[in-house]
């Protein structure tokens, strides 16, 4: 069984709707859904999932550690076959990046003039 199965079949278990699933752990019925259909194109890391986890298993009343571990696991794997990450990281910012010369220093001045 895929995990997002395991997520439908604890639902079902208790018979809840998403959207009564939702309101009590405040996870929105589209996430909920998206989850259980394991589709995480809109979980941008897996820490995000894992939270869900862990709210899902204190309402639930069972171990976080089993849902995490299986989240995390079902996660990387949709990952590596969506190629949906490593997500680059933008490069560090630079004071004046792109200013050189007569601007950088211009604002050399300024700065230096609003000092007290």
């Amino acid at each position: 069984m895929e995990f997002g199965g395991v997520l439908t079949k604890l639902r079902e278990s208790r018979g809840l709707t998403l959207d009564e699933l939702s309101d009590a752990t405040h996870i929105g019925a589209h996430v909920l859904a998206e989850l259980e259909a394991g589709d995480y194109s809109r979980i941008s890391a897996a820490i995000y999932g894992s939270g869900f986890m862990k709210i899902l298993a204190k309402f639930y009343g069972i171990d976080a550690t089993p849902l995490r571990e299986g989240f995390v696991r079902d996660y990387e794997e949709w990952v590596a076959r969506h190629d949906a990450l490593p997500r680059k990281k933008a490069p560090p910012l630079k004071f004046n990046a792109g200013r050189g010369g007569a601007a950088a220093e211009e604002d050399a001045s300024r700065q230096e003039a609003a000092r007290p």
